[in-house]
């Protein structure tokens, strides 16, 4: 493929400005102009070459040295899992409990120890507390209801704002549920749903606009402002229609500024139009209400169009509400099945629907094991101003998320000051903690516990059983729960100083022929290295109880056929696994440098120019650029040296080149594999089967002494094991120490060192490029508007000159 040699930058040499080309002349000026600047065209294409080789060698300079750092973290790291250099990665075992009981007996680690487990009398437990507690779960009931009553219906309830912050917009949405029937309510909501609002680098969006009241003329409008002091874009972008007719806003295609002109504020507002009045019976008109019975939701449609007609056609509003709860129970059996839930209206508390589940008991609903619970619905079904008045959690079960105060919680004192009752907090474990209000929910009391690490106890609900469950979070005698204060009482319905503990575990051992026995506060017990785990208790003990501590003891009646013995084996096959894998990324990197160094460049092969880019596809120019990369480090000699030092470190002479043959690592022979490395997998089972310690000496002794060659390259076995000797290699020349960083590191940066990115040789080889480039830029230009400014003289010199040549014409003809 041909492509043309380099004739300039690529770039229109006029940049944004407007050229006339020879309009009186006939000249083509932009084409003389373009010739007149080729030389500094040429520079400014010659050195964004340079620049692109540059970035180039970058690349593959940090492709090596990428290797390297990814080898070094693989085999040579602590917090590795294959770490070739950790004496404990090749000292792993595999320990085998043998005997009847060894289901209850895992171990891992060795030891030199005789080590015997005769029983178990007691696993570890945590304290645990298991209580009904004073809150009692109700059956699933409606507020006071009246399919056939009219109610306020709130239009802005459900309705949205858009608002603009930092270039970036945010819309809220008014709670479909909330009671807007004035204006001040109106605002609460939407300074409540802004602040529910988050924004980039912490806060809300509350904390950045403000909604407030404004009277005037005696009429009520809504403003918004902008509180913020960063001179942030706050804007009001757009509302939803409803809005804009109850309230007045019109915001425009481009939105109001809240931070010019004192921000902005609504029409009047005429209270008697955020509410009108609709029959219930319209307000559900499908609307759904998803339940959840056993864990399986299914969406009912309360009412349809031809179900309202026909239930308004009824007479008294007894038969409609009749008529309905009919209709809806007819739909619960087609989702649930008959008889599964129930409904029954109390017309003496003012129409109440109860949802009764098979099973239910009316003092306790929780002796059924069916749970019925509200799973979602559409807007104005659910909250306190809805069609039901549930909540979504609401159910046979008691609802996490139910307000304290809703639950029957009492708050008896008074702050003297504000007048306003006082909170309550809990005490567990002499830790007090929280200041729950009647707001709180008990959701909100069970989170409080939990994330609570002084107290170590977790809390949380059965909704089975209707059951508070405490528990230690650790295991042993030690652990406990101690509860103090009114709120546990109300809560978990415990006295003040119940104290529940956890137990430890007790396990009976004989180590090297001495009978033990070992109180543990976990399952967990270390003897000599071998770490022993118990999951439940075996052997024969004779338990009795001290009269005056109420201790109990565990004297076990030793019996052979219940002891547990260990059988420990090298875990060789981890280790053979890692050896043959750092072999192949060994070799990966071998490949890699001998490569780079030896592939000579192709010089009809140079950075393309933008002009050259412009003749061709994307196709071709991957292709050529892929042939452009190579040979960029041929013959370079810190590669040369890495190779070098690499060769040697898997060749070594004496008994450290030995001991690597016997276990089949050898060097490959042929010179176009650049000193690779084979490995044979028999020679390493068996080395590693017979003598490991000698295959862990080969990769990880420390070295004797320290010498070098003249040429500084690592060859000697008295460096040490293998591994120690290749991390010498990779920390020279990819450390990514800011201090010391590696060569490679040093003169190309590592994406694994940020800093080193902005920082080393070829960085500055290009920065130096870009500052030339600017200077050249500049030059471009000063020389395009000279050679511009001339042109267009000339232009209007000509164009004169035609002039005066014309009305001369003009005179002579007229003269004949």
């Amino acid at each position: 493929m041909a492509v043309s040699g380099v004739t300039g930058g690529g770039t229109s040499i006029y940049g944004s400005r407007n050229v006339f080309s020879g309009l009186a002349s006939g000249m083509d000026t932009e084409s003389m102009i373009e010739n007149m600047t080729q030389a500094t065209r040429l520079k400014i294409a010659q050195q964004k070459q340079k620049k692109t080789m540059l970035g180039w060698k970058q690349q593959a300079y940090q492709g090596i040295s990428t290797q390297l750092i990814e080898f070094s973290k693989k085999y040579m790291d602590f917090q590795s899992p294959t770490n070739l250099l950790s004496s404990g990665f090749f000292d792993k075992t595999i320990t085998t409990s043998v005997g009847k009981n060894s289901d209850f007996i895992s171990a891992t680690g060795k030891t030199n120890s005789n080590v015997e487990v005769n029983g178990v009398a007691q696993l570890a437990e945590r304290g645990s507390h298991i209580v009904q507690g004073k809150l009692s779960a109700k059956s699933l009931e409606s507020k006071e209801f009246d399919i056939s009553a009219d109610i306020d219906h709130a239009k802005l309830a459900g309705q949205t704002f858009t608002f603009e912050f930092s270039n970036k917009k945010y819309e809220i949405r008014l709670d479909p549920e909330a009671s807007l029937k004035n204006t001040t309510d109106v605002i609460d909501e939407i300074n409540k749903q802004l602040k529910n609002v988050d924004i980039p680098n912490g806060g809300n969006l509350g904390e950045k606009i403000k909604v407030s009241l404004e009277v005037a003329d005696g009429s009520k409008k809504i403003k918004f402002e902008s509180t913020d002091t960063a001179n942030n874009t706050v804007k009001l972008v757009d509302v939803s229609s409803t809005v804009k007719d109850v309230l007045g806003i019109d915001v425009g295609e481009d939105g109001v500024d809240l931070a010019k002109n004192g921000g902005f504020t609504s029409g009047a507002i005429d209270e008697n139009k955020l509410v009108d009045k609709q029959k219930v019976m319209d307000s559900v008109v499908d609307k759904t209400l998803t339940l959840s019975f056993n864990g399986q939701k299914r969406e009912i449609n309360l009412l349809t169009a031809t179900e309202k007609d026909d239930i308004a056609k009824l007479g008294d509003a007894d038969t409609q509400n009749k008529e309905f709860i009919k209709l809806l129970q007819g739909k619960l059996n087609t989702a649930f099945g008959t008889g599964n839930i129930t409904l029954e209206q109390n017309p003496a508390a003012g129409g109440k629907i109860t949802f009764k589940v098979a099973g239910d008991d009316p003092d306790d609903p929780t002796k059924s094991t069916n749970i019925l619970k509200v799973a979602d619905a559409s807007d104005g079904i659910l909250g306190t101003e809805g069609f039901f008045g549930f909540k979504i959690g609401d159910g046979n079960r008691l609802n996490m998320e139910t307000s304290l105060k809703d639950l029957g919680i009492q708050f008896t004192e008074t702050d003297p000051d504000t007048g306003e009752k006082k909170p309550l907090s809990l005490t567990i474990n002499d830790e007090t903690f929280g200041a729950f209000t009647e707001d709180s929910t008990i959701g909100d009391v069970i989170r409080a516990i939990n994330s609570n690490e002084k107290v170590g106890v977790n809390a949380s609900y059965s909704e089975a059983t209707n059951q508070f469950i405490l528990t230690t979070k650790e295991t042993g005698e030690n652990s406990k729960i101690d509860i103090k204060g009114g709120l546990a009482k109300e809560l978990f319905g415990v006295v003040d100083g119940t104290k529940v503990h956890g137990k430890d575990a007790i396990i009976d051992v004989t180590v090297n022929g001495i009978d033990k026995q070992f109180k543990r506060s976990s399952n967990e017990i270390d003897i000599d290295g071998l770490k022993i785990t118990v999951s439940g208790k075996f052997g024969d003990y004779t338990t009795s109880t001290d009269p005056v501590t109420q201790k109990e003891t565990h004297k076990i009646n030793k019996k052979a056929e219940d002891i547990v013995n260990f059988t420990s084996k090298p875990d060789t096959e981890k280790v053979f696994d890692a050896i043959k894998s750092m072999v192949e990324d060994y070799n990966k990197i071998v490949d890699s440098v001998y490569k780079e160094m030896t592939t000579k460049p192709n010089r009809d092969y140079k950075p393309l120019t933008d002009e050259q880019k412009e003749e061709m596809t994307k196709e071709q120019i991957e292709k050529w650029e892929e042939k452009a990369k190579e040979g960029l480090l041929f013959a370079d000699t810190e590669l040369r040296s890495l190779h070098d030092s690499l060769r040697f470190i898997f060749n070594p002479g004496g008994e450290a080149g030995k001991a690597l043959r016997a276990m089949g690592i050898t060097p490959v022979t042929d010179y176009k594999d650049g000193g690779k490395i084979k490995l044979d997998e028999t020679k390493l089972k068996e080395a590693l089967a017979s003598n490991p310690e000698k295959v862990k000496n080969a990769f990880n002794a420390l070295a004797a002494e320290t010498p070098q060659n003249d040429a500084g390259v690592m060859n000697s076995a008295s460096r040490g094991g293998a591994l120690r000797q290749m991390k010498a290699v990779t920390d020279r020349f990819a450390s990514t120490s800011l201090v010391t960083p590696g060569s490679l590191v040093a003169r190309a940066g590592s994406p694994s060192s940020p800093n080193s990115m902005l920082k080393n040789t070829l960085q500055k080889e290009i920065d130096s490029v870009d500052k030339y480039l600017k200077d050249l830029d500049k030059l471009l230009k000063k020389e395009v508007d000279r050679y511009n400014s001339k042109f267009t003289q000339l232009e209007k010199l000509i164009a004169q000159m035609n002039a005066q040549s014309a009305q001369l014409a003009g005179f002579m003809g007229g003269g004949m």
